[in-house]
C-alpha cells in the first residue's frame, strides 16, 4: 500500500521540522517507495520541495500545478482527485492519524484488494482485432477468446478489414474502426502484434484510448511497415528514438535489419495503453529491463487460453497422413526459423536411435521460406535421413491439426526470445502431446510436470535423451499428455482467461477514469473555456499529470551550438560530450540534446534529433521531427553551452524555477569567469550579461566546470556575493570539474583538405613552425605574439607562425570588437604572410591535424583560459608546448610544457628565442605523458556528477567529479 501526503504552506520552521521528520518515518517505515508527497505549485512550496528531496526520490513528490481563476474551483478539484488517482491508484480517504503535524490536510491510502474487480452487469467492450480469416495467429485467438467475453461483456467487434467471418451474435455487430473513431467508447480491447495486421492500431490507440494486450513485445517489423508502406512518415524511427533513443535510429540508418532484431520499439503502443495485458512474466521482465521497475509492475498477465481437446484419434490420424499406426511420429509446429533451432533437432535426431528406427519419422509441420528454408533443406539432404525427415511447407488449419492428433511426441524449442509466448506449445499440451521444449523465454514458466523441460542452454546429448526415453517409455508420454492437458483445463481455457481479461479491464478502466482521462472529461464538461485558458489547463494537466516515460532523462541544452555553431572551442566540447553522454549515458538515465524555443507565447525544450544524430556520424532520416518535450521529476537539465538570449529569457520567464519546483535538477556546465574576471578583453557590457548569466547558473543545482581553476574562480565570485552559505532548507549548490576529452576524432570532425593544403605544409616544414589555435579575440594574446614575431624576423630569425582560428565576434560593430579589427587588418596585409606567417581560419579538423604535425611547437599566449585544450592536443601528437605561465595552463600541462611570462613582445620574443635554442640542444620540457583523457572519460565524469547530485548528502565539496 502506498500512503499519499498532501502538504499546504508549511513558512513556520518548526513545523517544516515536524513535516520532515514525519514523513521520514514513514519513508523509512514503507521503503522510498511507500509515500508519496502531493504540493499545490500556487503555494509557497519552493522550501518544503527542497526539504523532501533530502529523504524521498523525486519521482514521489507530484508538484501539480492549476490555473489560478476563482471560476475554476471544480476544474481544480477534479485536478487534484486524478493527481491523486495516478499516485496511489484506487485510493479512498482515511482518518488522519493524530500524531500527523497540523499541516497535514489529508492522508490517503491505497484501498486493500483494490487491485481489480469484476464489472457490474454486462457494459459494452469494443473489442479490436484482426478477424479471421485473415492468416493471423492472433485472430484466430481473438474469435477463440470472444464467446466468453461475452459472460462479461457485450462485445463489439471492430476491424479495419472487410470481410469478417464470426458466428452470430457477433458477425451481425461488427463494426469497422471508422465507426469507433466516431462514436468512441468507454471500454476499448486492442490486441497488438508485430504484423502489417495491425497497421491501423498506433493512431487509433492515440485517438480513442484502452487496454492493450501485448501478443508480440517487439513491434520494429509494424513500425517499419508503416513507415516504409503505410504512409506514416517516420514511424519507425520515431518508434526507435521514444522507445530507446538516438543509438537505435542511429543503427537503424546504418543496419536496418539489425535494428529490427535487437529493439522492441513499443514505447508508442506502451504509453498510450490505459493498461498492458501481456501473456507470460517472462513479456513483463523485459518491459523492466528495457525501461526500468517503473514499467510493466501493474501489468496483467494472463496465460494464452487453449480448451483441452477431446480424445485423439492418433491412428487414424496417422493413416491419413501416409504413415502405419504404430509408426513413431515426432513433430515440431510453426515457422520455420533459426530462432525454433531446426538444425539442433535434425543434428539431434540423427544422433539418436531413431535415425535407424524405420518407423520413426521427424516431421517439420510449418513453412521454412528463404535462406533458412533452403539451408534447413540442405542440411536434411546431407543428414541422409530425408526419407523419414520431412517439411510440410504451409500447414493449413485441418492439415495443422491432423499433425497434432498424429504426433506421439512434439518439439519446441526457442532462442533468441523476443517477449512472444508460444501457442504451438500451448495446442500440444492441449491436444495431450508429450512435449519438449527447452526454458528460454515465456516456456521456463510452464510446469516443468506438464512438459519435458530441458535447460535454456540444453546441450544435444539431454535432447537425444528426451527423444529416446519418450519413444522407448510409453508411460512416461501418457503422464506428461495426461498431467499437460489437466494444466490447459485448469488455467487456459477461454472462459479462466476471459474471467481474467475482466477484472484486468476493469482494473484499468476504473483508473483511467480517476485519472488523466477523467480530469479532461470533468474540465470538459464544466463548460467552454476561451483559447487562452484552454491551453493553461492544458499546460497544467501536462505537468500535473505526466505521461509514462521509459526511465529518467539527462536534458542536453545544446540550444546555442545548434544554433550558431561557430566552430570554436566550446561548441566542439559541446558536440563531443552530447555525442559520448548519447553514446554512454549516466547509470539509469538516457541523454537527449535539447534546444530553447519561445512557442505559443511560453518556453519549452525541443529534440534536437538532426544535431544529435550528427555528432553520432550520421544523418537523421525524413520524418523525425523535433517534438516538444516536458522534463519530469527526477530528471535532469544540464546546459552545455552558453545558452545567452535564449537562456535568459527563459530564466526571467520562470522556466527553470518552474521546472525546479516540479523536482527536475538545473545545472549548468561553466567554462570560465572570465568575462568578469578580465572584462576589459571582451566586448564592453559583456560582463553585465554574463554575471546575469552566472546568476541564473547559480539559481539552479549545480554548476560542473572544466577545470579545477575554474572551479575554485566559482566559488570564489559565490562567497564575494554571499551565495555560499545558501538558503535554509535548500540544498546545497554542488560545484564540481572534470577535464576535457582531447581524442579530436572523437569530438565528431569536420574533414577536408583545401586545394592549397599541401603548398602550406610544405611551407610550414620548411623552417621551424609555431602554432597558435584559438579564435582571433583580444584574450588570446595575438597582437602580443605578432609584435613578437616581427622582432624575430626583423632579426632575421628563420621562423614561421601559423594561426588556426575564425575571426572573432564578427555580427558585432567595429567599434565593440576591441582590438580585433587592427589585428584582423595587420594578418591580411602583413608582408610575411604566405611566406612566414599563416592565417589558416576555419579549417577542417582534418586539415588541423596535419597542422599540427607540421610544427615544432604550440604558442598557448592566452591571457586567461578556461582550460586550453590545444595544449592536451599538441601534448597527443608529440608537439612541445610553450605556453604563458597562468594557473589553469600548470594545471592541464604541468611539467610538460615551458613557460613565459609579461605582456610586452620583447619578452616574448626573448622566451621564443629561449624555447628554440633549448629545443636544439634537447633540453625542452618534453610533452610525451602530459596526463590527458577521453571524451568518453570526460562523460562518465558528467555522469558521475550528475548522479551524486541525486544523493541528499552530496554538498558543494572539492572533490572533482575526475582527475586531472
Amino acid at each position: 500500500m502506498r500512503l499519499v501526503l498532501e502538504l499546504g504552506e508549511v513558512a513556520d520552521p518548526q513545523r517544516l521540522a515536524e513535516v520532515m521528520a514525519w514523513t521520514a518515518t514513514l519513508a523509512r517505515a514503507r521503503g522510498p517507495h511507500g509515500v508519496a508527497v502531493m504540493l499545490r505549485a500556487d503555494e509557497e512550496v519552493a522550501a518544503l520541495r527542497e526539504a523532501l528531496a533530502q529523504v524521498l526520490p523525486p519521482e514521489a513528490v507530484r508538484v501539480w500545478a492549476p490555473p489560478v481563476d476563482e471560476r475554476d474551483g471544480p476544474r481544480v478539484e477534479a485536478l487534484r482527485m486524478a493527481v491523486l488517482a495516478s499516485l496511489a491508484p484506487g485510493a479512498v480517504q482515511v482518518p488522519r492519524p493524530a500524531e500527523a503535524p497540523q499541516a497535514l490536510r489529508a492522508l490517503w491510502e491505497e484501498q486493500a484488494g483494490a487491485s481489480g474487480a469484476k464489472p457490474a452487469g454486462r457494459p459494452q467492450l469494443v473489442y479490436v482485432s484482426p478477424w479471421p480469416p485473415e492468416r493471423s495467429g492472433v485472430a484466430d485467438y481473438s474469435a477463440e477468446l470472444l464467446p466468453a467475453l461475452e459472460a462479461h461483456y457485450e462485445v463489439i467487434p471492430v476491424a479495419a478489414q472487410e470481410g469478417v467471418r464470426l458466428p452470430a451474435p457477433w458477425g451481425e455487430r461488427v463494426r469497422h474502426i471508422s465507426w469507433l473513431q466516431r462514436e468512441g467508447a468507454e471500454r476499448v480491447l486492442y490486441h497488438v502484434g508485430n504484423s502489417f495486421f495491425h497497421r491501423y492500431m498506433p493512431a487509433l490507440l492515440e485517438e480513442v484510448p484502452g487496454v492493450v494486450v501485448l501478443h508480440d513485445f517487439f513491434l520494429g517489423d509494424l513500425f517499419a511497415w508503416l513507415e516504409a508502406q503505410g504512409g506514416v512518415a517516420g514511424a519507425w524511427s520515431r518508434a526507435l528514438l521514444d522507445s530507446h533513443g538516438h543509438l537505435a535510429v542511429r543503427l537503424r540508418r546504418r543496419d536496418p535489419e539489425a535494428a529490427r532484431w535487437r529493439f522492441p520499439a513499443n514505447w508508442p503502443v506502451i504509453s498510450m495503453a490505459e493498461g498492458v495485458i501481456v501473456h507470460s512474466e517472462h513479456a513483463r521482465t523485459l518491459a523492466q529491463q528495457w525501461y526500468g521497475d517503473g514499467v510493466g509492475g501493474d501489468w496483467a498477465v494472463i496465460p494464452h487460453l487453449r480448451m483441452a481437446a477431446s480424445p485423439r484419434a492418433q491412428s487414424q490420424a496417422k493413416v491419413a497422413l501416409g504413415f502405419a499406426p504404430d509408426d513413431f511420429v515426432v513433430c515440431s509446429f510453426g515457422f520455420l526459423t533459426p530462432a525454433k533451432l531446426c538444425e539442433r533437432i535434425v543434428a539431434a535426431w540423427g544422433a539418436s536411435s531413431l535415425a535407424r528406427e524405420r518407423g520413426a519419422f521427424l516431421v517439420f509441420v510449418g513453412e521454412a521460406g528463404g535462406d533458412y528454408g533452403q539451408r534447413l533443406a540442405q542440411v536434411i539432404r546431407e543428414s541422409g535421413l530425408r526419407d523419414r525427415v520431412r517439411i510440410t511447407g504451409y500447414a493449413p488449419p485441418d492439415l495443422f491439426r491432423l499433425h497434432l492428433q498424429a504426433a506421439d511426441v512434439a518439439i519446441q524449442l526457442r532462442a533468441n526470445s523476443r517477449g512472444e509466448s508460444s501457442g504451438t506449445v500451448l495446442d500440444c499440451m492441449a491436444q495431450g502431446v508429450a512435449t519438449i521444449v527447452n526454458a528460454h523465454g515465456s516456456m521456463a514458466e510452464l510446469d516443468a510436470s506438464a512438459v519435458w523441460r530441458l535447460p535454456d542452454e540444453f546441450t544435444d546429448a539431454s535432447l537425444v535423451e528426451a527423444l529416446e526415453t519418450l519413444w522407448r517409455d510409453p508411460a512416461r508420454r501418457e503422464a506428461l499428455a495426461a498431467r499437460a492437458r489437466e494444466t490447459i483445463a485448469l488455467g487456459h481455457t477461454p472462459q479462466h482467461c476471459a474471467a481474467r481479461y475482466a477484472e484486468a479491464i476493469e482494473r484499468f478502466h476504473a483508473r483511467a477514469q480517476r485519472g488523466l482521462r477523467g480530469a479532461v472529461r470533468a474540465i470538459a464538461q464544466m463548460g467552454p473555456l476561451p483559447l487562452p485558458r484552454r491551453r493553461a489547463w492544458a499546460q497544467a494537466l501536462a505537468v500535473s499529470l505526466p505521461e509514462l516515460r521509459p526511465g529518467r532523462r539527462l536534458w542536453l541544452d545544446v540550444t546555442a551550438t545548434v544554433r550558431h555553431d561557430l566552430r570554436t572551442g566550446i561548441e566542439r566540447t559541446v558536440r563531443s560530450l552530447t555525442g559520448a553522454l548519447l553514446e554512454e549515458p549516466p547509470l539509469g538515465m538516457r541523454a537527449v540534446p535539447v534546444v530553447l524555443d519561445h512557442s505559443e507565447g511560453r518556453w519549452v525544450y525541443r529534440e534536437a534529433n538532426a544535431f544529435a544524430l550528427r555528432v553520432l556520424g550520421e544523418e537523421a532520416p525524413p520524418g523525425l521531427a523535433d517534438e516538444i518535450v516536458l522534463p519530469q521529476a527526477g530528471d535532469t537539465v544540464l546546459t552545455l553551452d552558453l545558452g545567452g538570449g535564449a537562456f535568459l529569457e527563459a530564466l526571467r520567464s520562470g522556466f527553470f524555477s518552474q521546472m525546479r519546483g516540479r523536482g527536475i535538477r538545473v545545472m549548468s556546465v561553466v567554462y570560465d569567469l572570465l568575462p568578469v574576471r578580465r572584462p576589459e578583453v571582451f566586448p564592453p557590457g559583456t560582463d553585465e550579461s554574463f554575471a546575469a548569466w552566472l546568476e541564473g547558473v547559480n539559481a539552479g543545482d549545480g554548476a560542473l566546470c572544466i577545470s579545477r581553476t575554474v572551479a575554485e574562480d566559482l566559488r570564489r565570485w559565490r562567497a564575494q556575493r554571499g551565495l555560499d552559505g545558501g538558503a535554509p532548507g535548500r540544498l546545497p549548490f554542488r560545484i564540481g570539474w572534470f577535464h576535457l576529452g582531447a581524442d579530436l576524432e572523437h569530438s565528431a570532425p569536420t574533414s577536408g583538405l583545401p586545394e592549397q593544403a599541401e603548398a602550406v605544409l610544405a611551407a610550414l616544414r620548411a623552417r621551424p613552425t609555431f602554432l597558435m589555435v584559438g579564435t582571433v579575440e583580444p584574450r588570446k594574446g595575438y597582437g602580443q605574439v605578432l609584435a613578437a614575431f616581427d622582432r624575430l624576423w626583423a632579426q632575421g630569425v628563420e621562423v614561421n607562425l601559423a594561426i588556426v582560428g575564425r575571426e572573432g565576434w564578427v555580427d558585432l560593430p567595429a567599434a565593440q570588437r576591441r582590438d580585433i579589427p587592427e589585428t584582423v587588418r595587420r594578418l591580411r596585409a602583413h608582408p610575411q604572410r604566405g611566406q612566414r606567417l599563416f592565417w589558416l581560419e576555419g579549417i577542417s579538423d582534418e586539415f588541423l591535424e596535419a597542422v599540427y604535425g607540421a610544427s615544432i611547437c604550440l604558442l598557448a599566449a592566452s591571457y586567461d583560459e578556461g582550460f586550453g585544450l590545444p595544449l592536451i592536443e599538441a601534448a597527443r601528437r608529440g608537439v612541445p608546448i610553450l605556453a604563458r605561465d597562468i594557473a589553469i595552463f600548470r594545471e592541464v600541462a604541468g611539467a610538460h610544457a615551458a613557460y613565459f611570462s609579461g605582456e610586452s613582445p620583447e619578452m616574448l620574443a626573448e622566451a621564443v628565442l629561449a624555447w628554440m635554442e633549448a629545443f636544439r640542444e634537447g633540453r625542452h620540457p618534453r610533452p610525451e605523458g602530459l596526463p590527458w583523457q577521453t571524451w568518453a572519460e570526460s562523460a562518465r565524469a558528467v555522469a558521475s556528477f550528475v548522479l551524486a547530485s541525486d544523493s541528499p548528502s552530496a554538498g558543494a565539496g572539492g572533490t572533482p567529479a575526475a582527475s586531472a
